[in-house]
């Protein structure tokens, strides 16, 4: 299992973006494992639908939802003490700052003992499950 983060699905969709191709072929060597949250979900949507681009029925969020529909991406809830636990988290980390997206990835990390995460985001690097174990970070080619 690996947690997806909404950087490289935005890059994995969008063609123009400068690491489309290797989260494309990461992204294609993740059948059934690759989790995200709502919140990652949302973001990546909200993202994709800003971006210039054809619109219709093979738009970006239409690419987005059709990851979801052929199951190729798996989206998890979050329950209250999910959410608490989130809320406590950015907190914690409030001078990266760490956003909903990234507390909601570590959340389901820790509950589910998922160490692998596939993102752009530098911050991660720093996160740790359980405030003890580091994140495995894909791939290897990070920015900001």
């Amino acid at each position: 299992m690996i947690l997806i983060d909404a950087g490289p699905l935005i890059a994995g969709i969008d063609r123009s973006d400068l690491a489309h191709a290797e989260c494309a072929r990461v992204l294609g060597t993740l059948p059934d494992e690759g989790l995200a949250t709502w919140p990652v979900f949302a973001e990546a949507m909200h993202m994709l639908g800003r971006r210039k681009g054809r619109q219709g029925p093979r738009s970006r969020q239409q690419v987005l939802w059709a990851m979801l529909d052929a199951k190729d991406l798996h989206v998890l809830d979050m329950d209250q003490p999910h959410i608490r636990r989130a809320k406590a988290l950015m907190h914690k980390y409030r001078e990266f700052p760490m956003d909903l997206c990234d507390a909601s990835l570590v959340v389901v990390g820790e509950a589910l003992n998922i160490r692998r995460v596939f993102t752009l985001d530098r911050h991660f690097a720093a996160y740790r499950l359980n405030s003890k174990t580091p994140f495995e970070i894909v791939p290897d080619v990070r920015g900001d």
